[in-house]
């Protein structure tokens, strides 16, 4: 707690507007704007169109942070940014499915799907509907939950075969459910605080369930299912607490804080 007290606010706020910024410069012009996943700065900078992250990823992490700090902090965000990210987020969804998809080329279809992906999509949705009252992304996030019920369910997991035969997509599956769509309770959980949609909070607690069940016991050990991509793990953890908090769950809590204590 000490430390916290000792931040400087202002050295907070600046570091906040440099990411900010930094953000907004990440746009490939030679591929209508979507911003470019892979960055490099040694040994030479270096920025490339990535088959799994560009569209389906970016702008939900970009959109999530630039309208959350501009909304908290209130920093100033280029309107022309938002402008580019909303279209790259929207974008990933004109698939043959409402599911965050990714080109294999820079000028192919949409095809590409790996369900880690879902997390950020909904970060972008939602955050164009709390912070932009945007009716498209809204409508875009429900039809995406109804898929998500349709081609997934907790005991069965993703049905694969259908979205290749339906659709013609191209599955890229995580490493473990922790790495997939467990990563999208956050999301949710915040999609449901700022529209009250119901299927949204019934999605989040059906992949909680699977989530503590498979990888959060009550000792809080660590599972070896977990892996070792450690963002899907906090990030999930984050999530657990996030609806905890939103549903008055003690017990869902403790099991959070039993990982952080010893997983």
């Amino acid at each position: 707690m000490a430390q916290l007290q000792d931040v400087n606010t202002t050295d907070v706020v600046d570091a906040v507007r440099l990411g900010c910024r930094t953000m907004c410069r990440l746009f490939n012009a030679d591929d209508n704007d979507v911003p470019f996943f892979d960055i490099v700065a040694l040994p030479e900078p270096a920025m490339s169109f990535s088959s799994d992250h560009s569209e389906a990823q970016v702008p939900g992490r970009f959109l999530n942070a630039l309208l959350s700090a501009e909304d908290v902090v209130g920093v100033s965000v280029e309107e022309a940014a938002i402008d580019k990210l909303t279209r790259a987020a929207l974008f990933a969804y004109e698939g043959a499915v409402p599911l965050p998809l990714n080109r294999q080329e820079r000028d192919g279809p949409l095809v590409n799907f790996l369900p880690t992906q879902i997390r950020e999509g909904l970060h972008a949705l939602y955050a164009l509907v709390r912070f932009r009252a945007s009716e498209r992304a809204r409508e875009l996030a429900e039809s995406s939950i109804d898929a998500i019920f349709r081609y997934w369910d907790p005991t069965n997991g993703w049905d694969y075969a259908r979205l290749r035969t339906e659709h013609g997509l191209s599955i890229i599956e995580p490493s473990s459910f922790l790495n997939g769509l467990g990563r999208a309770i956050g999301p949710l959980v915040k999609y449901y605080r700022a529209t009250g949609y119901g299927p949204a909070l019934d999605l989040a607690i059906a992949i909680e369930e699977k989530a503590v069940d498979q990888f959060f016991p009550e000792t809080g050990a660590f599972q070896e299912a977990h892996g070792f991509h450690g963002h899907s793990t906090t990030c999930v953890m984050s999530s657990l607490a996030q609806l905890a908090d939103l549903t008055g769950d003690s017990n869902l809590l403790a099991r959070v804080k039993a990982f952080y204590d010893n997983g």
